[in-house]
């Protein structure tokens, strides 16, 4: 029974932060592709975007936008289920295991790219922004979790050896 409720709550969480994250990083490379590339960089590729989810940075994010981002969340949220949790994969060192969620999330990014034509998949620049936005919110996502895990670590050391002594203490 705890492990079902454990298993809900990672599931809660994931989702959440997930949303949160694909939001963030949705907002920022709009906002970058409309202020900071010059146009003859991008081309004429305004008409492009109406209507698709990269369109927000020209004008509000589109109904068509939000369900694309919903769906690409419960992927995500998916992936993260498989890569993240101690349900699978619990033979691999966290750090494997985060870098094959995001390779993996790499991939299913990529592929909403091309089939809902975030930005025209020919164009290296639209590849290049996503590419250095999804580095660097991995970036910032990673940092805190292995920070988190390095503390829990030495706690454990730290009770397991006061508990060594204490054994060798009763033993002796």
């Amino acid at each position: 029974m705890e492990d079902k409720n454990a298993i809900r709550k990672y599931l809660l969480e994931a989702i959440t932060s997930v949303f949160t994250f694909a939001m963030l990083g949705a907002s920022v490379a709009g906002w970058l592709l409309d202020n900071f590339l010059p146009q003859e960089f991008i081309g004429d590729t305004r008409g492009y975007f109406e209507g698709s989810f990269f369109g927000l940075g020209f004008g509000g994010l589109h109904f068509e936008g939000i369900f694309q981002l919903f769906g690409l969340s419960v992927v995500l949220a998916i992936l993260l289920l498989i890569f993240m949790s101690d349900i699978f994969l619990s033979k691999y060192m966290l750090m494997w295991r985060y870098l094959f969620f995001l390779g993996a999330a790499l991939v299913s990014i990529s592929a909403f790219v091309v089939v809902f034509g975030w930005f025209p998949p020919d164009v290296w620049q639209g590849w290049g922004v996503m590419l250095a936005t999804f580095v660097v919110f991995s970036s910032i996502s990673m940092i805190p979790t292995f920070i988190k895990v390095k503390r829990e670590d030495k706690q454990y050391e730290k009770a397991l050896s006061d508990y060594r002594a204490k054994k060798a203490e009763r033993s002796d």
